[in-house]
């Protein structure tokens, strides 16, 4: 049967490949060193800097060459070695037989996170194991942003059934579980999430099942966190009268300016095992953007003043009149000193992807941005006048879209790292027409599930279906 490896980079799945493929993916560069590789028979994930052509091909068996007895029978040295050789061989199939009875059956892929952290036994002390679907963190961009959604990640027939709330982020697995069972889980952390509760009673045949409440966040805590901080989560449960069973964790809390892109979830399936699957979590952009910030009624107040054009008024006058209107707009942002600066570096996740967006107040007082912050800035301001927007996201880029009044038609990209340097009509002829992913070449690819890296954040789409803005914060 053909080997098939697996390959994943920062969490998010690369896709699989044969043997004849693979050393060539790394020879042309497009398997990179620190990208995660997994097949059939390993326990984890590893670094591709490991994989080489001696463990990627089976290497041929050679016969070992007859050793003469009358020779060697007698030698010390020999003796010494062979008796050596075969302790640990008996060591290591000892090891391999006691590992085997571990491995989930022939054909079933256990394909779990690159990180240990994540890894492990399914079932701990007495039926009680703790979980988590996202690992051990929290984007407090999403929780915020999200929190009105009721966001469900889709569950197919395959997952072991859950008792709690869809939206938990910790919980525990419970084994020999029976009709009639009564269990209780407690989930608290010494900052960022306080105590949550349930009790469920089992009035289903299950085998074992997930458990886990509604988390209940300090949404005040969570928004003025500035750094990526570790905290403690502290898990309780209990089945019926027996003891309690206490797991302690500790979490990362990801600063405020840390956006998720994709998000890997952990599945827990009826054969007993964990799968990974991401989840696209783009739109948690939008919440960035914010068209009630109390800073934006300066920049259009200084628009006014230094404009001919003394009023905002949206799509009342055409579509073909809303171009003045963003030109007040550019040439206050200009005059306010904003220029473009591609720092955004963060912290990095084991399991999840994000992009490191400033909030409006970060922009407008470092008086800078990049291509991400000065969309979601343009935008928000746009939004605040009455246009339509939306945020195009390209490999490595961004950019501004605004659509006609009925919010049907794109009329125009705009190029918002120009804002510093250039006027607007540039930036708008450089995104919509000229630069190589500008919104004519790609708009054919945007949401297409074969295209995922590009892909379009609709502003107006977000606020409907719940996602809301980041609160401002002093």
């Amino acid at each position: 049967m053909k080997k098939l490896f697996h390959f994943s980079r920062q969490g998010e799945f690369l896709g699989k490949h044969g043997e004849e493929d693979v050393i060539k993916l790394i020879k042309s560069g497009l398997l990179k060193p620190t990208d995660d590789y997994w097949t059939k028979g390993m326990r984890a994930w590893a670094k591709v800097s490991l994989l080489s052509s001696k463990n990627i091909t089976s290497a041929p068996v050679n016969k070992s060459p007859t050793i003469s007895p009358a020779k060697y029978y007698l030698n010390p040295k020999i003796l010494t070695v062979s008796i050596i050789l075969v302790l640990t061989i008996i060591t290591s199939i000892v090891v391999l037989l006691y590992l085997d009875g571990k491995k989930i059956k022939a054909g079933e892929e256990n394909v779990l996170p690159s990180s240990s952290r994540y890894q492990g036994q399914l079932l701990s002390s007495e039926g009680f194991s703790p979980f988590s679907p996202y690992g051990q963190e929290i984007f407090p961009s999403k929780i915020i942003s999200y929190s009105m959604t009721g966001f469900k990640p889709k569950v197919d027939t395959q997952t072991v059934s859950h008792f709690g709330s869809d939206d938990y982020i910790s919980g525990v697995i419970v084994d020999q579980l029976q009709v009639g069972d009564t269990v209780e889980v407690e989930i608290s952390g010494d900052r960022f999430i306080k105590s949550s509760k349930i009790k469920i009673t089992i009035n289903e045949s299950v085998d074992y099942a997930t458990f886990g409440p509604a988390p209940c966040y300090d949404f005040e805590s969570l928004s003025h966190l500035t750094q990526t901080t570790p905290f403690n989560v502290t898990i309780r449960a209990k089945k019926n009268d027996g003891p309690v069973k206490i797991f302690n964790e500790v979490w990362q809390a990801h600063q405020i300016n840390d956006c998720p892109i994709n998000l890997s979830r952990r599945v827990l399936k009826n054969n007993r095992t964990i799968y990974q699957e991401n989840l696209n979590t783009r739109n948690c952009i939008a919440g960035y953007v914010n068209e009630n910030h109390p800073m934006i009624d300066l920049i259009l107040a200084k628009a006014k003043a230094e404009g001919a054009n003394k009023e905002f008024y949206g799509y009342a006058q055409g579509d073909e009149k809303i171009i003045e209107q963003i030109e007040l707009v550019w040439n206050a942002l200009q005059k306010s000193g904003v220029t473009y600066s591609n720092i955004s570096e963060s912290t990095i996740s084991p399991l999840h992807s994000f992009q490191h967006i400033r909030l409006l107040e970060q922009t407008f007082s470092e008086r800078q941005s990049n291509c991400l912050d000065g969309s979601v800035m343009l935008a928000s301001i746009l939004r605040k006048i009455g246009l339509n927007v939306s945020i195009i996201l390209v490999p490595k880029h961004a950019f501004l879209v605004v659509y006609d009044s009925k919010h049907k038609n794109r009329l125009l990209a705009i190029e918002t790292t120009m804002i510093g340097k250039c006027s607007l009509s540039s930036a708008i002829t450089f995104a919509s027409k000229e630069s190589e992913v500008n919104l004519r070449l790609i708009e054919t690819l945007l949401n297409d599930a074969e295209h995922p890296e590009y892909y379009e954040v609709d502003i107006q789409s977000c606020r409907e279906i719940g996602i809301q803005p980041i609160p401002y914060s002093k």
